[in-house]
């Protein structure tokens, strides 16, 4: 895949940014654009491998990177990504961006992990360019709930949401599960990765055993190569599904593989 960057964007608070675009090589016709939002104290390449599949895929990517990663306010980070994606947009018009006329914006998807998951949703909720939604243990602090909450009821693209179990940081109760109940989108799936944590979908390979009341015994989360594998496969198929790129001949967006997938004990619940 290439790369190129957007430098000097400006952010609300006057500070400058750069963005990174991730793309495929061939140049011969324009490509559908992923705008991927990173997680509280995170950046781009915590997603390193998520980010360049995407691309290996046909996919222009554009990582955000929040200037104040540990910000608490997620109507802060909806205002830098809302920047951010301005200025990329300008970047596809611009004759002298290497970018130029190189970005589909009638195929653009917001996607995110965390904080970013959550603004991924609210700019999907927004900004009517966008066709798809994926959000990956999306949450925030209980503070900017409310906003998140209510600006879920206005997303009516085709959203997946992917919960882990064991999420502590944003607990599916309070954050995945209700959202994926109340978006208003006629296409939707809530898929919850079993006995998985906050972070398994990033580069960190985080693994640990807790016990299980409900179980009655240890468990060992998920690990975190198979949490990406898993995650990615549903958010490939749902992406090029609704965006007319590559028919789901596995049965990731009907439900299907997910059904397979709770009685295998990948999955702990789903709902479409």
């Amino acid at each position: 895949a290439g790369r190129d960057l957007t430098p000097g964007i400006p952010r609300p608070d006057g500070t400058l940014s750069d963005l990174d675009v991730y793309h495929p090589i061939d140049v011969s016709q324009s490509w559908p654009v992923v705008f991927f939002v990173h997680g509280w104290t995170a950046k781009p390449s915590t997603y390193q491998t998520l980010i360049e599949d995407l691309a290996a895929r046909g996919f222009a990517v554009a990582a955000f990177r929040q200037v104040m990663p540990f910000e608490l306010d997620l109507a802060r980070w909806y205002q830098g990504a809302q920047t951010s994606l301005a200025a990329l947009t300008h970047a596809g018009r611009d004759p002298s961006s290497p970018l130029f006329g190189l970005l589909d914006f009638d195929r653009l998807v917001t996607m995110g992990h965390s904080y970013g998951g959550s603004t991924s949703l609210l700019l999907a909720a927004t900004d009517p360019r966008v066709k798809v939604a994926v959000a990956l243990a999306p949450g925030c602090q209980p503070f900017s709930r409310p906003l998140l909450m209510r600006m879920v009821n206005q997303v009516r693209v085709p959203t997946l949401i992917v919960g882990a179990e064991f999420d502590f940081v944003v607990p599916v109760r309070d954050y995945a599960r209700p959202m994926a109940d109340q978006l208003p989108a006629a296409e939707t799936l809530y898929v919850e990765l079993a006995a998985a944590e906050h972070l398994c979908v990033t580069e960190r390979n985080l693994v640990y055993y807790m016990y299980s009341l409900r179980l009655r015994r240890w468990i060992r989360t998920m690990p975190a190569s198979l949490a990406r594998v898993v995650s990615r496969n549903y958010a490939n198929a749902w992406i090029e599904h609704h965006l007319g790129i590559r028919a789901d001949t596995q049965g990731f967006v009907d439900g299907t593989q997910a059904a397979a997938d709770e009685a295998a004990g990948i999955l702990s619940r789903y709902r479409r």
